[in-house]
């Protein structure tokens, strides 16, 4: 299956396979078992410890969380929007 991502390091689509990502060029990008992946290669990451932590993957799985008051807030945003410029005159 084709992704919306490109390989870091020649340019090329990446493909999703089972457990990771791969370019026509041989260029692949494990998924951890947690269901994400790193582009950027290691030798660009500037750090002793590349990767999440224990606490960061902590953040990560919160995220799901926070959809239904992200969409309520958009919601009522774009609602709000959508009243003023129908209730205004002109």
């Amino acid at each position: 299956m084709k992704s919306l991502f490109r390989c870091p390091i020649c340019g090329a689509p990446l493909t999703r396979e089972e457990r990771s990502y791969l370019c026509p060029n041989r260029h692949s990008y494990d998924l951890s078992k947690e269901g994400y992946t790193h582009l950027l290669p290691a030798n660009q990451k500037h750090s002793a410890a590349p990767g999440d932590d224990k606490l960061m993957t902590e953040k990560w799985r919160s995220i799901p969380q926070a959809w239904p008051t992200l969409w309520k807030t958009i919601w009522r945003q774009s609602w709000s929007g959508w009243l003023k410029a129908t209730t205004s005159t002109s």
